[in-house]
């Protein structure tokens, strides 16, 4: 199975009372369909997945389904991250259910376990889901995966596609990429490592965060690395850089909400009320990125023919 390109990691949208706001995460996939992005992701670390119930994870997929069929049909995975196996497989036969063309499975949640319990956990898991499974090394929030784990998983089974990797490193894309023979997608998903594994050629794909407010970023650093423009690829890369640095000191859910927010797209969504240093920092953000967002536009309009 192959993903491509830039894929956006959709946030959950919530309206003003706190509650799903439907209309606006509707709203949210025609605006990244719109720009280009080769799929969507529902369920993922960005869209805060540990705080839904499962038939919202699930109907976050069939809004995510609907709107693609609708527009050029681009795949649509889903997150399936929990503590415990039997609902992360309930997750993902629903999912499936629903429409997903495969998932994210991401090692169990809340305790440190070994590699070789990681390896059990997806052997197990590979047993009881009908589809293809995507890798999902969440390093920041679960126990990190190391390279030769993952490879070996790859290896167990054609039922493992590819892995997405999360950790601000691309030590695991590499060792993929070192073996061609495991076919396996090599998907980018963080968005500060990016453009370096764009340039030395070792990301099919990106599931990004930032793709889902600012698509047109994503994407036109895959077509900058598509036709060769190395000038315009260093050029997304250095504003990628400046955004992310700015936003650093935030949770990374709440930047993306915010930028999308400031592009109109439903208002901000938190899990608890910001603090006033951090509505500080959110404001900020506001007033800096119109400016930003003219960069970009300039950048993208020198892509050359």
């Amino acid at each position: 199975m192959e993903f491509k390109g830039a894929l956006a990691a959709l946030i959950t949208p919530r309206d003003a009372a706190g509650a799903l706001d439907w209309p606006a995460l509707e709203m949210l996939c025609q605006f990244n369909l719109d720009r280009g992005v080769s799929g969507l992701v529902a369920g993922g670390a960005t869209g805060d997945y540990a705080s839904l119930s499962v038939a919202d994870r699930i109907r976050q997929v069939e809004v995510a389904v609907a709107a693609s069929s609708a527009k050029q049909n681009h795949p649509v995975l889903c997150g399936c991250g929990s503590a415990r196996l039997d609902e992360s497989v309930e997750l993902a036969r629903r999912a499936f259910a629903a429409g997903a063309a495969a998932i994210l499975l991401p090692p169990p949640h809340f305790f440190r376990y070994s590699q070789e319990d990681l390896e059990g956990f997806y052997v197990e898991a590979a047993k009881r889901i009908d589809g293809p499974i995507l890798l999902y090394n969440l390093a920041a929030f679960v126990t990190p995966m190391q390279p030769a784990t993952i490879v070996r998983l790859l290896r167990a089974t054609p039922q493992f596609v590819g892995v997405k990797d999360s950790s601000g490193e691309l030590h695991a894309v590499e060792a993929i990429t070192d073996r061609p023979e495991l076919e396996a997608v090599r998907v980018v998903g963080h968005d500060g490592v990016l453009v370096d594994a764009l340039r030395r050629k070792l990301a099919d794909a990106a599931i990004s965060g930032l793709a889902c407010a600012v698509p047109e970023a994503i994407v036109a650093a895959f077509d900058a690395s598509q036709t060769g423009d190395d000038g315009r690829l260093e050029s997304l890369g250095a504003l990628l850089d400046e955004l992310l640095e700015r936003v650093a000191a935030l949770p990374y859910p709440w930047v993306v909400s915010k930028i999308a927010a400031i592009r109109g797209l439903g208002a901000p969504a938190y899990p608890f009320p910001p603090t006033d240093s951090r509505r500080q920092a959110l404001d900020a953000l506001s007033e800096w990125l119109p400016t930003w967002l003219d960069r970009l536009s300039t950048i993208n309009l020198s892509r050359r023919g």
